[in-house]
């Protein structure tokens, strides 16, 4: 088995005691009074057994749902766009890279055969992400949230997968005190078409409980590079079956805050660029 790989790891905390095991094979278990102790038992069992050093777990607690965390459906798969010269009404900017002109109605021409409940393709800016219509179908039956989409296709057929066409209602913002991280490439005023872009690593940015819907589920832009995706309360996430093939996906938290608190940053505190080299 190649390393880095993701394990879904069931949690269930007890009279004091953590206890994990990984979905698939429940016998691949450890108990311990500390969380991380007992993390750390269950990377050591999954080295010694499969040889991934570099694995990648996900606990999903199995008696209890903190209402307040939100977390973003997070991709377990990346994908190639056979089309994405063909999307936009407007070529690329040749400074930053990114679309000039909105979307137009053509349908994304995967290159891949997508699987799982959420992917993303890598050779677009922003990046796109697609779900599969099982997952959203079942976001829809939990929340009642209606999501406007557009199929996607694969060697001429429809995929099962789709990409959202909703506007993002909520944005992620920085912390007030915490500066934009001015040596990423994503942090910047674009010269060619005035595009500002901002990001940090780590902490320090968050989403304002606002924005966020009271269904559970709400469409978001999580980063300059990506255009839009899910974030849901746990509570919404406690409900699906995310053994299910086409529901899988990671779970990131992220941070919410009273909307007082974060800002966007203004032009003058992003350096302007006039072309980025995206490798």
């Amino acid at each position: 088995m190649s390393e880095g790989n993701h394990y879904f790891v069931s949690w269930l905390n007890s009279n004091g005691v953590h206890k994990l095991w990984l979905d698939k094979k429940p016998n691949i278990c450890v108990s311990s009074k500390v969380l991380e102790e007992a993390k750390e038992s269950l990377y050591e069992q999954i080295c010694d057994i499969y040889g991934d050093g570099e694995a990648h777990i996900e606990l999903i607690a199995v008696n209890k749902v903190e209402e307040d965390k939100w977390f973003a459906l997070e991709p377990l798969e990346d994908a190639w766009l056979n089309n994405e010269t063909a999307i936009y009404s407007k070529s690329a900017c040749k400074g930053c890279g990114f679309p000039l002109g909105g979307r137009t109605s053509t349908r994304l021409d995967s290159g891949t055969k997508l699987k799982f409940g959420v992917g993303y393709f890598s050779n677009t800016h922003p990046f796109i992400y697609y779900y599969s219509e099982e997952l959203l179908k079942e976001l829809s039956n939990i929340t009642g949230f209606i999501f406007d989409t557009r199929k996607i296709l694969y060697k001429g057929e429809e995929s099962g997968y789709v990409e959202l066409l909703n506007t993002p209602s909520a944005n992620f913002r920085l912390v007030k005190g915490i500066a934009p991280n001015a040596k990423l490439r994503t942090t910047f005023v674009c010269n060619s078409c005035n595009r500002n872009s901002y990001e940090i690593l780590g902490e320090g940015k968050a989403f304002a409980y606002e924005e966020l819907n009271p269904k559970g589920c709400t469409v978001a832009k999580l980063s300059s590079l990506h255009h839009a995706q899910l974030l849901c309360s746990a509570h919404v996430i406690s409900k699906i079956d995310r053994k299910r093939r086409l529901y899988k996906f990671s779970a990131e938290e992220f941070a919410v805050r009273n909307l007082e608190d974060l800002y966007i940053p203004t032009e003058l505190e992003l350096p302007k660029i006039d072309s980025i080299d995206w490798g």
